[in-house]
Parts: C-alpha cells; sequence; structure tokens
C-alpha cells in the first residue's frame, strides 16, 4: 500500500532525472533538498538502476540504505488533525508533547497520502537560514554535507550527470 502522495514521488522522478542528466550548471537555481537528493541519488545508485526504477523503487532503495529512517515515525505520534477539502494537517509531537512540525496529507481516490513537498521546501528554507548566519552559500553548504557524507574525492565525482 502507498502511503506518500503523488507529489512526493513526482519530486523523486524529477530528482532521478537530474542524477542522470543535470551538469552543474543545470542544477544552478534548483533548492538544496533537490541538490542534496540528486548527489545522494548519484552516489547511492548507478546510472542503471536510476534509467530502470520507479519512483517508488527509488524511495524503498532510500530506505534500505538506511537514508531514509523509518525508526523515527516510532518516537512521534500525531496531533491535532485540521482537514479543508482534500488537504488536511496534523501537528507531529515528539516523546515529550512538543510539535516538532506539522505534517500534511492529501487526499487521493479514498485515501489520504502524506505529503512529504512541504517539507522539503521548509528544509531548503532551514538551509537558507544557516547559511545566512555562517555567510557561506547554500551550494557550499550542500557540498560540504556531501563531503562528509562521501569523503572529497567521491563528491567531486559526484558533480557529474550518470549518463551523457
Amino acid at each position: 500500500m502507498t502511503v506518500l502522495a503523488t507529489s512526493v514521488y513526482g519530486f523523486y522522478d524529477e530528482a532521478r532525472e537530474l542524477a542522470l542528466t543535470a551538469t552543474e550548471d543545470q542544477l544552478t537555481g534548483h533548492g538544496p533538498a533537490t541538490l542534496l537528493t540528486v548527489y545522494v541519488m548519484r552516489a547511492e545508485f548507478t546510472g542503471e538502476e536510476l534509467s530502470t526504477y520507479t519512483p517508488e523503487e527509488l524511495v524503498r532503495g532510500a530506505v534500505d540504505l538506511g537514508l531514509v529512517n523509518g525508526d523515527t515515525l516510532r518516537e512521534v505520534e500525531l496531533g491535532g488533525v485540521t482537514a479543508d477539502g482534500d488537504a488536511a494537517s496534523a501537528r507531529v509531537l515528539g516523546r515529550s508533547s512538543t510539535t516538532l512540525r506539522q505534517l500534511d496529507f492529501q487526499r487521493e481516490g479514498d485515501a489520504w497520502k502524506v505529503d512529504l513537498t512541504p517539507l522539503l521546501a521548509a528544509m531548503d528554507e532551514l538551509l537558507g537560514q544557516a547559511a545566512a548566519q555562517q555567510d557561506a552559500t547554500v551550494k557550499a553548504m550542500v557540498d560540504q554535507v556531501v563531503v562528509n557524507r562521501y569523503g572529497e574525492e567521491v563528491a567531486a565525482s559526484l558533480r557529474e550527470p550518470l549518463s551523457d
């Protein structure tokens, strides 16, 4: 059963295409969440895998690789839920009942699906703020995250598309 909204798979599909074909210049202007996703895809998947995997398989692969941590969900619960037509949101509460974040949902057919795209936008905003506080560019921060995870040599190779 698919629990993620179609928009989440759309994000992964776009990132997959960028990972396969986009040069550094073509990545300019994309938000940090997209950049990180592209670089991680380039590091963790082969070009053949990215070419053949569905967006659903990419998400599953990210979970299998530990890039998305399902255990985190066991430590939170949903608080007050509000719905407006085909959209809903709920507060995500931590162990101390403190609101950690808002989680958005979209009704697709008869089911409610989790929409993570607002979290990606929030990540872009937070990384932008962090970069400004450190007097750095967002790109420099993204590059540092990638270097920290994969090392300088691998990080440099991730600037190139997987297929030509």
